[in-house]
């Protein structure tokens, strides 16, 4: 990804996981409520004053469950409210002209994109043709931050709070999600870490530094390099030795057939 084309940082709020229900499972698709943007016009190198927003209630046309008013505190009323009635198919013109032409950059990709696909489906059979396709269709691809930062940190957990503890974004004004509030935290995340990762990328050291701890050889000591020690029978040991090979030599009637010490 070329970090300094112009960007989308997005985030949706939905009723829930369910984008596209398996057909004849009975199960009700869940619709977005909250689209968010957050455009950066020279990609990650573009200073505060130049970003611009865009955010937009949706009319999800369905009941809100509670499990999802606990994430974003965001009951049908207040987005009935919010969104003036307007539904997805009511502003998807709007948001396309926004985001057209730029990398989409959202945590957790797969999830945004499985709803703004299943929305646009929806204005198709709304409209009666087929005007939308996918959103790959107007975006020039779709960067998924959440991926990276597992690559970045393996191992860790990779939520946006553990993120934005870990870059040092404040979270204050945080007490729900939000979908653009949500975004200004991911493009402070991205622009951090995408910056920390070409640094070490850049460090003609690179490799050593992030593998030699993981990585450190073990000396390895040939058998014709090593000081092998030589130990001698004493003489009380070869006594007792003498005394046992004539026992054997008794025993078996025969000399036997190694040398004695």
């Amino acid at each position: 990804m070329d970090f300094n084309r112009p960007i989308s940082i997005l985030d949706t709020e939905t009723t829930g996981f369910l984008a596209a229900p398996r057909p004849g499972s009975g199960d009700e698709a869940d619709r977005i409520i909250e689209l968010g943007v957050v455009k950066l016009p020279q990609g990650r190198a573009s200073p505060a004053e130049a970003r611009t927003h865009y955010q937009q209630y949706t009319h999800p046309e369905r009941e809100i469950p509670q499990s999802a008013v606990d994430v974003h505190g965001l009951r049908l009323g207040d987005v009935i409210r919010l969104s003036e009635g307007r539904r997805f198919v009511d502003v998807v013109d709007d948001f396309l002209a926004f985001v057209s032409g730029t990398t989409l950059v959202a945590h957790n990709a797969s999830f945004d994109v499985s709803f703004l696909n299943a929305e646009l489906a929806r204005c198709n059979k709304i409209l009666g043709e087929e005007r939308y396709g996918k959103i790959d269709d107007y975006v020039d691809g779709v960067f998924d931050s959440l991926r990276y930062a597992n690559v970045c940190r393996p191992g860790k957990q990779n939520n946006l709070n553990a993120l934005c503890l870990h870059y040092s974004v404040d979270t204050s004004g945080r007490e729900f999600h939000g979908a653009l509030l949500d975004c200004e935290l991911l493009a402070e995340v991205f622009i951090r870490m995408t910056g920390e990762e070409r640094r070490v990328a850049l460090s003609p050291n690179a490799g050593r530094e992030r593998f030699a701890s993981r990585l450190a050889p073990t000396p390895l000591v040939r058998p014709s390099e090593a000081a092998l020690p030589v130990i001698r029978a004493s003489g009380a040991e070869r006594d007792a030795h003498e005394r046992l090979m004539a026992r054997i030599s008794q025993s078996s009637e025969s000399t036997p057939g190694w040398p004695s010490p």
